[in-house]
């Protein structure tokens, strides 16, 4: 360490052990008079100490060379001193050079500048990689080392936007999984670029749009895993989670980066297993016409799924594909008079069948009940979408799994019949006769 790096940190660490004590000072709670005049003295030192030390930091500042003041830097933010910068040391020196960001935002910048400038790999940045970065950045800026230098120390020394104690804390806990997502995202960056991704993702666009939609994610899965199903669940994660561009299908980045992940949850790199993927999507693969027939009708279930999730208040009343599909065909045994929509009268036939024990009364309050909460276009019936998140909603609090729920119900709704005299009497039924009790 140099010898004005060796004084700069030594100033810092007076101010700091100054402003500490000036703040316990200001605590201590006076008995008399003269005591005030003794604590107020005190704090007034402190004080002084903790300029005087800035005052010769910025000396020390005005004397270094380029050179020493990109050290300085480095091994400011080299707070272990192992000789490397860590996405959390860098990300406490982002927020407070920047002081507009918290500290979820500044992880997640370091963790991308770390893998952008981390040429060997090993999750950090060294002297070498960081002059590189500050090489960069300042080129993107328009400006010279020299120019902003004086100015990054300061705030870096001075700055009051860094970490807290409780936010130094959790990024040390953190420190091992940042340093791993550094990795996995230089590895995600180097099968961003690598020719059998490109060549992957032309293999799923079947229709050379440059993009995956839906029935093309759950072909290519479907010849690496064989199973429709976890094929169509894997399709709606990657249009759920990578979608970044809300259009319903994948543009090459966030193809790539499903497939990384898909790839990475394996334990694996992209590079282990690249050859072996694009072979497997590469070959013909037959589908019976039940598959192409349950592929068509998950598509229509996927694009419900997506204007259902633009709905909903909270994520765990999303359904999946496939449960939308099951929960479509509920639906259709209630419509009654098949019309698109499920009327008061429908739902309370429907909810009969399965809560036959309960009194008449109960299920006709469920059932407005349900109509009013769920009826987002006041028309006095759901429609699937509010069909659907009811469903949703009611297995989360029964706390049943979807799928059982609505096959309990498909086979309630195929089997049982409603009684004729509560059938009539449900029909008969008015609005009103429901919204004043009259029944």
């Amino acid at each position: 360490m140099s010898t004005h790096s060796s004084s700069i940190r030594r100033n810092n660490t007076v101010q700091n052990a100054s402003l500490i004590a000036s703040d316990t000072a200001k605590l201590k709670k006076v008995k008399d008079p003269s005591e005030f005049v003794v604590v107020s003295r005190t704090l007034i030192e402190f004080q002084l100490l903790a300029l005087q030390a800035q005052l010769k930091l910025l000396d020390e500042l005005a004397e270094m060379s380029d050179e020493e003041k990109l050290k300085t830097i480095f091994e400011l933010l080299d707070k272990d001193n192992d000789g490397k910068i860590s996405a959390v040391e860098l990300a406490d020196g982002l927020r407070k050079i920047r002081g507009d960001v918290n500290f979820e935002e500044s992880i997640e910048l370091a963790i991308n500048r770390v893998a952008t400038f981390d040429s060997n790999e090993d999750g950090k940045l060294d002297s070498a990689e960081f002059k590189t970065y500050v090489d960069t950045l300042l080129s993107t800026l328009g400006c010279s080392f020299g120019e902003v230098s004086e100015m990054i120390v300061v705030q870096m020394i001075f700055s009051e936007s860094g970490n807290n104690m409780g936010e130094n804390i959790a990024g040390a806990l953190l420190s091992p999984e940042i340093d791993e997502a550094v990795k996995v995202e230089e590895d995600f960056r180097k099968a961003l670029g690598d020719k059998r991704m490109k060549a992957l993702f032309a293999l799923f666009d079947i229709d050379g749009d440059r993009n995956i939609d839906f029935k093309e994610i759950v072909l290519g899965m479907y010849k690496l895993t064989d199973d429709l199903d976890d094929a169509a669940s894997a399709a709606v994660e990657a249009l759920l989670v990578f979608d970044e561009s809300h259009t319903r299908k994948l543009n090459f980045e966030e193809f790539a980066r499903f497939m990384h992940t898909v790839v990475a949850a394996s334990g694996k790199k992209f590079d282990d297993v690249a050859d072996k993927i694009t072979k497997l999507v590469s070959d013909e693969h037959y589908m019976s016409p039940d598959d192409v027939k349950d592929l068509f009708a998950m598509d229509e279930s996927m694009k419900m799924l997506m204007e259902i999730q633009a709905d909903a208040e909270d994520a765990a009343k999303i359904l999946t594909a496939i449960e939308i599909g099951k929960s479509n065909r509920l639906f259709d045994l209630l419509d009654l008079d098949n019309d698109g929509a499920i009327d008061f009268h429908e739902l309370t036939l429907g909810l009969r069948k399965f809560s036959e024990r309960e009194d008449m009364r109960s299920t006709i309050e469920k059932a407005m009940s349900v109509i009013n909460t769920f009826d987002t276009e006041g028309k006095q019936k759901l429609n699937k979408q509010e069909f659907a998140l009811f469903i949703a909603e009611f297995a989360r609090k029964s706390e049943a799994d979807v799928r059982e729920l609505v096959d309990f119900m498909l086979v309630c709704s195929a089997l049982k019949e409603t009684p004729e005299k509560e059938e009539a009497y449900i029909k008969s039924l008015s609005t009103s006769d429901v919204y004043f009790g009259e029944y």
